[in-house]
Parts: C-alpha cells; structure tokens; sequence
C-alpha cells in the first residue's frame, strides 16, 4: 500500500521543493537578481561572442521580396547560418527586426517568419550550431558530449551566438 507510481512519486518530490521568496526590497531584489544571474552564467556557462565576418551566400531580390542568406562567422570559430527578409515594397531598412528560431530549422519555421514578414517587418530566420537540417543526419548528441567535455554547455554556446547575431542585426539596422 505504500508504493508510489511514477507520478505520485514526482509530485511527492516536486512539493518538497522550496524556494526562497523574492524580496520586495529594490535593493534586495537588484542582489536577489545579480546573483541569480551569476548563478545561471555559472550552469550554462555562458561566454560572450562575436560576428567576426557576416558572409553574405547567396540574394534574391523577387516580387517585392529580398533575400540574403548568411554564414555568420563567429569569433570563436564557430558558424551560424540564416536568411535575411525584407518586403522591398512594405519596409524601410530602419523597420523592426525579429529573429526567429526553431529546433526544426528555418523551414520549421516558415509559418512565424511569413507572419512578421507581412506586418512589414524584417526577418532574420536563423539556424544556431546543432539547430536546423545541417545536423540531420550527423548525431548532434555527440558533438554536445565532446562540448561538454571541453568545458562548455551547448545551451550556451547557442544563447552566446543568438546575442551576438542580435548585437550584429542592431548594428546592421540601427533598431531594436
């Protein structure tokens, strides 16, 4: 009579976690968040990255669409890949950016990217390391393990690339 399925036995332990409430002092809470802070760059183990070179693949300029596919070399070394979106007949180049990602890839994505494409705005859809077709067929699990290994967290190093392409898309257009 006393077993636990794995459902009781997962609500047995997810009540006895507490938490420490956050303070309502702004002085505390600014602590409160700064050592949160340090405390997430610590488990995902976060190291800041650059563009080093936006290598621009391949531009298409069709119907009122314009294109540009992107290598983004990283200053690490690493790479990311994306697609660039305008609407040359409904956008500035001062117009509202939005960076879309998916697990699936850019394709996955397609629904969310022609959704902010007709409001105007223009589209970064954007396939981050281990992310998109490119890691198909070539066991990602593994390249995270040897990640890993080295010190570094895959999570990171993703979080890492997406700031650094926001940082490059904020320079390239002047926008938030």
């Amino acid at each position: 009579k006393d077993n636990l399925t794995m459902l009781d036995l997962a609500r047995k332990l997810g009540q006895e976690i507490t938490r420490d409430p956050i303070p309502s002092d702004a002085s505390a809470k600014a602590d409160w968040a700064s050592s949160a802070r340090t405390k997430l760059k610590e488990v995902v183990r976060y190291k800041p990255v650059a563009v080093q070179q936006p290598w621009p693949v391949a531009m298409t300029k069709h119907h009122g669409l314009q294109s540009v596919s992107y290598l983004f070399q990283m200053n690490n070394g690493l790479s990311a890949n994306g697609i660039w979106l305008r609407s040359v007949l409904q956008s500035s180049d001062t117009a509202p950016v939005t960076i879309v990602l998916n697990d699936g890839g850019k394709e996955a994505g397609a629904s969310a990217v022609f959704q902010r494409f007709s409001r105007g705005e223009q589209v970064l859809a954007l396939d981050l390391m281990f992310m998109g077709p490119a890691w198909k067929n070539e066991y990602p699990f593994l390249f995270a393990q040897m990640v890993d290994g080295v010190g570094d967290r895959p999570l990171g190093m993703q979080a890492a690339q997406l700031i650094g392409i926001a940082r490059w898309a904020k320079e390239r257009t002047g926008v938030s």
